[in-house]
């Protein structure tokens, strides 16, 4: 049925989650885990989905393997793993990346260590109005070159 197709996927999204935190847990290798588990997930979830007739998904059938995840991987909003960094824009043409989108990415940066003050930039950029804010990084990274490099 429909509602168990929705089961199904539910189950996996919750692997796929306790799966990503496992990986998130070690240090070294995140990324080849992670990747890893997705594909343990999208393979149980379509075991899963053959047994049920009609199943609803055709990335299921297309076989196993590269051809499988890259059926799944073109399902995605965005395949190539390219996030928007401004979800509140509208509009779906290509964003240019520039140094004003610490202010959206500020969340993940800070959890890497970095060797740049990066709370020192969006202290002093980010409450700035959005076509300001590019230019006020470039100026405190000239700033703190200049310190930094005396």
């Amino acid at each position: 049925t429909g509602l168990g197709w929705l089961a199904r996927q539910s189950k996996a999204m919750n692997r796929l989650e306790r799966g990503f935190n496992h990986c998130c847990k070690g240090l070294e290798n995140v990324l080849p885990c992670a990747e890893g588990k997705w594909r343990e997930v999208l393979d149980r979830f379509c075991e899963e989905e053959q047994k049920e007739r009609p199943h609803n998904s055709s990335c299921c059938d297309v076989g196993e393997g590269e051809d499988r995840y890259t059926c799944f991987s073109s399902l995605a909003p965005h395949p190539d793993y390219e996030q928007k960094l401004d979800s509140a824009s509208a509009s779906d043409a290509p964003q240019t990346h520039n140094l004003g989108h610490i202010c959206e990415t500020y969340k993940i940066i800070k959890n890497f260590p970095v060797a740049l003050p990066v709370q020192n930039l969006v202290d002093q950029c980010c409450s700035l109005p959005a076509d300001q804010r590019t230019a006020c990084v470039q100026i405190q990274l000239v700033m703190l070159s200049q310190t930094r490099c005396l």
